[in-house]
């Protein structure tokens, strides 16, 4: 053509190669896409993952491995791995708790759940109060309601969980005492508590005797109770 315009037929074969590759560079990544999305759903047939359900829930779960113990971290809502197929050993762990040492076994291409619950752990407490009819009540010294423990002769015998506490003793006709105490693993603890009588004496009445004089005149202890005038009484 004389205007120096490519004709149309030469125009549509040479776009011809770029619109054919279009579709393959969309095929590519929809592929890296897919691909993706299979690893994160599904895992070689030589790995499996496992999930830990733990209570209490910020439990730490270590892996008990050939090379050494591994601990997990957490995730946002719960501890997991990816691990060969095969037998496992972990060790769960938290602070007040027992440590538990579980066995489990992961399948490959497969989803596991581990349950673990730990038990509180205790240790034997024992009070021992004068007078035995006081009353004695335990808090623990994080908050919480106060708890009545029964006492038997002035004694009560038990296991408390693992922490710091305040203990209030009460009497009547005694001073309250107030004691902290702690709870700790391999340590029985024995608190004997002995509360102050209060003083008494007859109301508007006071006897003072009169120190080192028994010479002549000497009448007995001044008397100081109603009607006290300055005289002496016998």
């Amino acid at each position: 053509m004389s205007n120096g315009q490519q004709p149309r037929s030469e125009a549509i074969a040479s776009a011809a190669p770029v619109a054919s590759k279009i579709p393959l560079l969309g095929g590519a990544g929809a592929g890296v896409v897919l691909a993706a999305g299979l690893a994160f759903f599904f895992w070689p047939a030589s790995e499996g993952r496992v999930v830990f359900d733990l209570e209490p829930d910020h439990a730490e779960v270590t892996l008990l491995e050939k090379d050494g113990p591994r601990v997990l971290t957490p995730g946002a809502t719960a501890v997991t791995a990816v691990l060969e197929a095969g037998s496992h050993r972990a060790e769960v762990t938290a602070e007040g708790y027992v440590p538990a040492a579980i066995d489990f076994e992961i399948v490959g291409g497969e989803l596991h759940h581990v349950a673990v619950t730990l038990e509180v752990a205790v240790e034997a407490v024992e009070f021992a109060i004068e007078p035995p009819s006081a009353v004695l009540e335990i808090t623990p010294a994080s908050g919480g309601d106060p708890q009545v423990l029964p006492l038997e002769d002035g004694r009560w015998r038990g296991d408390l969980a693992l922490g710091d506490y305040v203990a209030h003793v009460t009497a009547q006709g005694h001073h309250e005492e107030t004691i902290p105490f702690a709870v700790l693993a391999g340590k029985p603890t024995l608190l004997p508590v002995s509360l102050r009588a209060v003083a008494r004496s007859r109301r508007g009445t006071v006897i003072v005797p009169t120190p080192g004089y028994r010479g002549p005149g000497y009448y007995g202890p001044r008397y100081y109770g109603p009607g006290y005038r300055g005289r002496r009484f016998p």
